[in-house]
């Protein structure tokens, strides 16, 4: 009793508005456009499922957010997105993977 933890759990509304495209970087990467952005900004999101979790949220923020489901950068896929940004993510577990 001493603390009373509240969950409080969000439910984004991502894919009622984004547009998703599987597999077109390699499997089971993904592509979300999202026509409703207020920028021209494109995200470039390597990461394993640890990073494929906060997908729910980050496409409200892009204009095009892509996710290429890999411990390792790839310098190629950087070149042919052109993204603005480029975000890698993974778990600790996967760091002596990479």
């Amino acid at each position: 009793g001493f603390f009373k933890d509240l969950y409080i759990k969000f439910k984004p509304s991502a894919h009622d508005f984004c547009r998703v495209k599987k597999d077109v970087y390699g499997k089971r990467s993904l592509v979300f456009d999202n026509p409703n952005a207020t920028n021209n900004i494109t995200a470039l999101f390597f990461g394993d499922s640890y990073t494929y979790e906060l997908l729910q949220f980050l496409p409200n923020h892009f204009k095009k957010t892509v996710f290429i489901r890999n411990i390792s950068i790839d310098k190629g896929l950087i070149d042919k997105i052109d993204p603005d940004i480029v975000v890698y993510g993974i778990v600790e577990r996967n760091l002596e993977n990479k």
